[in-house]
């Protein structure tokens, strides 16, 4: 994979980028998909709270596992996307659903 990505005049790191638009995309089919549910208010917080517990539990089992990556000095709230598990993620958000 291309570490960069370059569109016209603009350079985009291309995992942080195309993360953001999947995030973005899955976010938009979550409130379509749950457009006919009349769950309320609950339709709009019901997808950001599962995408918040699930990076919450991604970063939790990846320091799990593997703690020698992140030292002394474990950081549960880096804006960065390595350090993340996609079993810790998907466990936290089935069971916060």
């Amino acid at each position: 994979m291309l570490p960069t990505i370059h569109i016209l005049e603009l350079s985009l790191r291309s995992y942080d980028t195309l993360a953001a638009l999947a995030a973005g995309l899955g976010l938009l089919l979550c409130w379509r998909g749950l457009k006919g549910l009349r769950l309320g208010p609950w339709r709009y917080l019901l997808p950001p709270l599962l995408a918040l517990a699930a990076l919450i539990g991604a970063r939790l089992w990846n320091y799990a596992v593997n703690p020698a990556q992140f030292g002394p000095a474990f950081s549960l709230w880096s804006l960065r996307y390595g350090g993340l598990s996609l079993y810790g993620g998907l466990i936290a958000a089935f069971l916060s659903l």
